[in-house]
C-alpha cells in the first residue's frame, strides 16, 4: 500500500472527484470545450485520482484511431515527447479545434507518469477513420471504439475525454433520434460530466462561410460568466449529464503544439 499512498500524495486534489469516480461504473466521461489550458490539466488530475483508486485506467481520447500504435509506443517510452505524436503535427488533419494543443500534450505526459508497479495506464484513441457523414453513425462508431477498449482492458476503468456535445447522455435533436456518443454507452455503467462555462478564451477556429474561406484560428473569446462555480465536480440529477466540472476561473486559450498549415486543416469533422 505504500506506493499507492505515495501516488495519492502526488495527485492535485479535485473537489468532488470521489463522487464522480463511482466504483460501480465503468465509463467516466468528461466533456471538453477544446482549446483551453485548464480543462486538460484538470482531466490529468482526475486521471491521477482514478489511477490511485482503481489501479488500472484507460484514458480514451477523441483522436483518430490511426494513432493507436503511436499512443501505445508513447505510453511505454517516458523519454518520448508528446509533441512528436502524429496528431500534434503541423497540419493535424481536421484537429485545429484545440485537441492538438500544448495543454493536451502536457496532459498526456502527466498521465503517462502515473504508471508504476501497482498502476497500469493506457491510452486509446476512438475517433473513427474515415469519419461517417451521418452524425448518428459517427457517434455510434465512437462508442463502439470505447467499448472495444474496455473489452481489451476488462479490468480497467475507462476515462473518456471528449467534446461536450459527444458527452451528452440525452438526444441532441428535438425528436430524440440523434444520440450522442455517451448516450449509446451502457447506461448503468456510464457517468458523464459537462464543463461549466466560466468565460475567458479558448484556442479554436471560427468562420462564418460554408466554404471556410474566412476561417481564423487563434484565441477566441468565450464571453463572461456572471457566476463562476468553485473548482471541482458537482453531481446533479439531469437527463443530459450526471454532473458538472468547473475549473473555478476564466479559461485561458492553449495554442496548438504546431500551428495548422492553413485554414483548410479545419475541414472535416471536429470535436463537439
Amino acid at each position: 500500500m505504500a506506493p499507492q499512498a505515495g501516488r495519492a500524495a502526488q495527485c492535485t486534489p479535485v473537489p468532488g472527484v470521489d463522487t464522480f469516480l463511482d466504483s460501480a461504473k465503468t465509463y467516466f466521461v468528461v466533456g471538453d470545450l477544446h482549446g483551453t489550458a485548464e480543462i486538460p490539466a484538470m482531466v490529468a488530475d482526475i486521471a491521477c485520482a482514478a489511477a490511485v483508486k482503481f489501479h488500472k485506467v484507460v484514458l480514451a481520447l477523441e483522436f483518430p484511431v490511426t494513432n493507436a500504435e503511436a499512443l501505445s509506443n508513447f505510453s511505454r517510452h517516458p523519454e518520448s515527447p508528446a509533441a512528436a505524436l502524429p496528431f500534434f503535427a503541423a497540419d493535424p488533419g481536421g484537429m485545429a479545434d484545440g485537441r492538438s494543443s500544448v495543454a493536451m500534450a502536457r496532459m498526456l505526459e502527466h498521465v503517462r507518469t502515473l504508471a508504476g508497479p501497482d498502476i497500469a495506464v493506457s491510452f486509446v484513441p476512438f475517433q473513427p477513420v474515415p469519419a461517417s457523414s451521418d452524425p448518428g453513425l459517427y457517434e455510434k462508431a465512437m462508442a463502439v471504439g470505447i467499448i472495444a477498449a474496455h473489452q481489451a482492458h476488462p479490468d480497467a476503468k475507462i476515462l473518456i475525454f471528449v467534446g461536450r456535445t459527444h458527452a451528452r447522455k440525452a438526444p441532441t435533436d428535438r425528436n430524440g433520434a440523434l444520440l450522442p456518443m455517451a448516450a449509446t454507452l451502457p447506461a448503468r455503467e456510464t457517468v458523464s460530466l459537462d464543463v461549466s462555462p466560466t468565460g475567458g478564451s479558448a484556442w479554436n477556429c471560427r468562420g462564418t462561410s460554408l466554404t471556410l474561406t474566412d476561417v481564423k484560428c487563434g484565441p477566441n473569446p468565450l464571453g463572461e460568466a456572471a457566476d463562476i462555480p468553485p473548482a471541482g465536480i458537482t453531481m446533479i440529477s439531469g437527463a443530459a449529464y450526471d454532473g458538472t466540472l468547473s475549473v473555478g476561473k476564466p479559461f485561458s486559450a492553449s495554442p496548438p503544439v504546431a500551428p495548422p498549415a492553413s485554414s483548410q486543416s479545419v475541414i472535416g469533422r471536429q470535436g463537439g
